[in-house]
């Protein structure tokens, strides 16, 4: 909708047919995603901060955010495009070989000892960020 109202006001205007279907099957989306967003369940809990005017509000920014994405113009995209790619790949390119997971894996299997609950007690070297993860085989006894 935002595109068509943006690029496309001369053919809104006069009411040629394609792109008053464009609209209307873009409205006929917008009704269902406010819908759906309106039925989510809500909170009665009192928290620090809510959002006020809910459903609404997020709706209205969702939208106002949209429309300002199209008035973009295509450099800037492309722009946003490339620092994002570069994001990306310093993110998770850093992630995948720095990772605890990752680390867990390099290292060998270490083998039980006794029938002990908790082989996290017994080893040394554990970090603070590792954490011991129960089997789910070993999770429950019959």
């Amino acid at each position: 909708m935002s595109y068509l109202t943006t690029y496309h006001i001369g053919a809104i205007v006069s009411l040629e047919v394609w792109v008053l279907v464009l609209l209307s099957f873009g409205l006929l989306l917008f009704s269902l995603c406010v819908f759906m967003i309106c039925r989510q369940p809500q909170t009665t809990k009192k928290v620090s901060f809510m959002v006020p005017l809910l459903p609404f509000l997020p709706i209205v920014s969702i939208f106002v955010n949209i429309y300002l994405m199209v008035q973009l113009s295509g450099d800037t995209w492309i722009r946003f495009s490339v620092w994002m790619a570069v994001g990306f790949l310093i993110y998770f390119g850093y992630g995948m070989w720095h990772s605890v997971e990752y680390q867990r894996h390099l290292q060998p299997p270490q083998k039980e000892k006794g029938n002990s609950k908790n082989n996290c007690e017994k080893s040394d070297t554990i970090t603070k960020d590792q954490e011991c993860f129960v089997l789910p085989e070993k999770t429950s006894e019959f």
